[in-house]
């Protein structure tokens, strides 16, 4: 964030890029944040123009954030994004989310250092960094297990501290019995095995034969 004006966050379903967003809004609760949702695309593209044409939106530092980056997005849509990024004032960032690959049309912006690529695999959290957030929400799950159990996907163990949280002290379970949770369950089949493509699902049928 510091060194380009745009970072483009590339992942899977549920791999923690929605989350890697929260948490860097909850550690600057004073930044001035637009969020854009892509899956509606026209309304998007109208509040965009409404925050590019205000000068008054630009007094201070603030972030425009675009969920959901779709490839189904029209090229009007991606130029304006693009037009958008290249003239961000001073201060200002521009953060992409989505489980596509960048359009070709933010490829110059990546070349000429504007955009970065943010891959899944610096999603991932490390056991250092779920002792980090264990201690942040004041969560007596363990870290290590919590690891074992999510393989550090971050969408799992924001749901997985979330739920110890909810616990009554008198009920609280481990990390291994939040994993077998029905809320943890249905959300991996919802969140990401129902999201899996074909090719993606033969992929999870063959590691089960061959791991």
């Amino acid at each position: 964030m510091e060194e380009f004006p745009s970072i483009y966050i590339e992942g899977a379903a549920a791999s923690g890029k929605t989350t890697a967003v929260r948490l860097l809004l909850r550690k600057n609760p004073d930044m001035k944040a637009y969020i854009l949702e892509m899956k509606e695309e026209a309304e998007a593209i109208k509040k965009l123009d409404e925050i590019v044409k205000s000068r008054e939106e630009w007094n201070r530092p603030g972030w425009i954030i675009f969920e959901d980056m779709h490839s189904a997005l029209s090229e009007v849509t991606i130029k304006k994004i693009a037009d958008c990024i290249w003239n961000l004032p001073a201060g200002w960032h521009a953060i992409l989310i989505g489980r596509d690959r960048p359009h070709e049309g933010f490829l110059d912006l990546i070349w000429k250092r504007k955009m970065q690529i943010i891959s899944q695999e610096h999603l991932h959290f490390t056991e250092k960094d779920i002792r980090k957030l264990t201690d942040y929400f004041e969560s007596d799950l363990d870290p290590g297990e919590i690891y074992e159990q999510t393989g550090g996907w971050a969408g799992c163990v924001d749901m997985m501290l979330r739920l110890s949280q909810a616990d009554p002290p008198a009920a609280r379970r481990n990390a291994r019995e939040i994993k077998a949770s029905y809320e943890i369950t249905a959300y991996i089949k919802k969140y990401i095995l129902d999201t899996l493509s074909a090719e993606e699902n033969e992929i999870m049928r063959r590691a089960v034969i061959c791991p």
